[in-house]
């Protein structure tokens, strides 16, 4: 009989997609981030989201003046501020939660009145099953390819967005919006050639918030039958590259780039089948159709 077993996300990534992180900085990068980072105003804008609540405490790692932490669901800011005072209760006092909505935000006024020097927005409607009601289409649109984007200069220094491998070609609603998200942060970049812009264009990364891998995995804990997609391959990330990536980003020769994983190092393509094989092997269960 299987036991009752819960394995942590990075657990399972381990086992099923790498041990190590095939994008790690190496030193001299660490430094430049480090020094990129210093003393600086931060704003990261979805904080509470698989890879923002991640690169936030990675930031946590630097020094930095002030961060602010923007997300709209408040409970998750809450759970947000309780692991962060466990990282560094010191650090604490510089930061500021905001409970707001981007859509809903003065965006300039925000960055104007704070000095934000560093801008991160990982904000982001990844999962659109609701694209058939008009209103679901609109805020998609707004938050990924609109209300993201100051009007001014202020006083910022670097720009990130975080886009998505469906931006290219896009064959969905959520790669166009992606799609327009990256002209407009071109069009910035542009506008304003003082300041560092780039995005990240990520493939799918394992177990994060809404994919189909954690639902999975929440319903083999709790033994329940869920459905298996067969015939669909995926490429696949876990969160420390994901995040990784994203600092590699704000390297100074990443400026106005979009940076990619390379199709040297991600180059297995996983069928979602087998990995669900994989998974239920660890918890001690046979697939059952």
């Amino acid at each position: 009989m299987p036991q009752n077993i819960k394995l942590s996300i990075n657990d399972l990534e381990r086992i099923v997609i790498s041990k190590n992180n095939r994008y790690k900085l190496n030193i001299k990068e660490k430094k430049e981030i480090q020094k990129t980072l210093y003393n600086q105003n931060i704003l990261i804008v979805g904080a509470c989201g698989s890879i923002g609540k991640l690169f936030t405490k990675k930031i946590y790692e630097y020094s930095f003046n002030k961060i602010f932490l923007l997300d709209k669901n408040e409970n998750d800011l809450v759970e947000l501020n309780r692991e962060l005072i466990l990282l560094n209760k010191n650090k604490i006092k510089k930061t500021n939660f905001v409970c707001s909505d981007i859509t809903s935000l003065n965006l300039d006024k925000f960055l104007f009145s704070n000095k934000i020097s560093q801008y991160f927005n990982f904000a982001a409607i990844k999962h659109v099953r609701s694209e058939e009601y008009l209103d679901s289409l609109k805020y998609m649109f707004k938050t990924n390819s609109e209300s993201f984007c100051p009007r001014k200069k202020s006083h910022l220094k670097l720009f990130f967005s975080i886009s998505s491998d469906k931006a290219v070609l896009p064959q969905s609603l959520l790669g166009i919006s992606k799609f327009l998200m990256e002209k407009k942060l071109s069009h910035f970049a542009k506008k304003n050639k003082s300041i560092f812009v780039s995005t990240v264009r990520f493939a799918n990364v394992c177990f994060s918030k809404g994919s189909y891998l954690k639902y999975a995995k929440e319903r083999i804990e709790n033994k329940v039958s869920f459905g298996l997609p067969l015939n669909i391959k995926r490429f696949f990330i876990t969160h420390d590259e994901a995040i990784s990536l994203c600092l590699k980003s704000i390297l100074k020769k990443n400026k106005n780039k979009i940076l990619m994983p390379s199709d040297k190092t991600t180059i297995k393509e996983y069928s979602l089948e087998h990995i669900i094989k994989k998974i239920l092997k660890v918890y001690g269960y046979k697939i059952k159709y």
